[in-house]
């Protein structure tokens, strides 16, 4: 039997940390075997991320049944291995950090735009990033599991066939007029 409490976020699938739990206590004295070698990351990246995950303590397996879930690095550390940590106050100067150390990386050659990556728990979080992205006109690519008519260009459309269709629906009107692919001018906006 296999088992990760760190997959229990997916209960809804049957993943719950009470299964191993239960697991215990039905079969008398399992032998229990913790997969601790890491063959993706190198090591000071596992120990960040260990040292993040300690804040679920006190409810994860490791803690409950005193085992250590402290993965151990297969891959050699280069200079280039390097993490900092960023402590922000809110969400808006955390985005505008991250583009701007993503210009000053940019610009100084040092990486290209191949070598960068947002990484996000869920679509929605990545939301902030992609507007300061396009507001600071760095080209991007956006993958992920996202529906249809929640992208940006499809609602775009949307709006438009809803104007044709009612042409005094103030609401459609006013995201029409600021798409910029129609490179409409403010003034003229507001002139009228």
């Amino acid at each position: 039997v296999v088992g990760d409490d760190s997959q229990s976020i997916y209960k809804f699938r049957g993943a719950a940390i009470s299964n191993i739990l239960e697991f215990k206590k039905d079969f008398d004295d399992p032998k229990i075997v913790t997969l601790n070698q890491n063959y993706r990351s190198v090591q000071n990246i596992l120990d960040v991320s260990y040292k993040v995950i300690q804040n679920n303590n006190p409810y994860t397996l490791e803690h409950t049944l005193g085992i250590s879930k402290k993965l151990i690095a297969n891959k050699k550390s280069t200079d280039q291995d390097n993490i900092k940590i960023i402590s922000t106050p809110d969400l808006e100067t955390e985005v505008n950090y991250v583009v701007t150390e993503i210009q000053k990386l940019l610009d100084s050659g040092e990486l290209g735009f191949k070598d960068i990556a947002i990484l996000g728990r869920a679509n929605s979080h990545l939301e902030p990033f992609i507007k300061a992205l396009r507001k600071a006109r760095l080209p991007y690519q956006f993958y992920g599991n996202r529906g249809l008519y929640e992208r940006e260009e499809i609602n775009l459309v949307i709006c438009l066939l809803n104007l044709l269709v009612n042409s005094s629906d103030s609401s459609n009107l006013f995201k029409c007029l600021f798409i910029d692919s129609l490179n409409i001018d403010v003034d003229t906006i507001l002139s009228h």
